[in-house]
């Protein structure tokens, strides 16, 4: 599932930062609540819904964005 495999993204890139001894900047930490809210979002609708299709979009852009902010740092 979409939702899950960025979840674990998200999580592998908190880890990581952590792991690092920087901790993760503020807006690494707000963008990875975002797709945390996001993924709540779309496993709250059933998968035939016509917005999880949306959601998922977003997700996906949500993803990309915290994966350049990560590589910003």
């Amino acid at each position: 599932m979409v939702a899950q495999s960025a979840l674990a993204v998200v999580d592998g890139i908190l880890e990581k930062a952590n792991s690092s001894g920087a901790p993760p900047c503020n807006a690494v930490r707000m963008q990875a609540a975002c797709i945390r809210a996001l993924i709540d979002e779309v496993e709250c609708h059933p998968a035939s819904s016509g917005i999880v299709g949306s959601l998922q979009e977003q997700l996906g852009d949500e993803v990309n964005r915290l994966m350049e902010l990560v590589r910003m740092r």
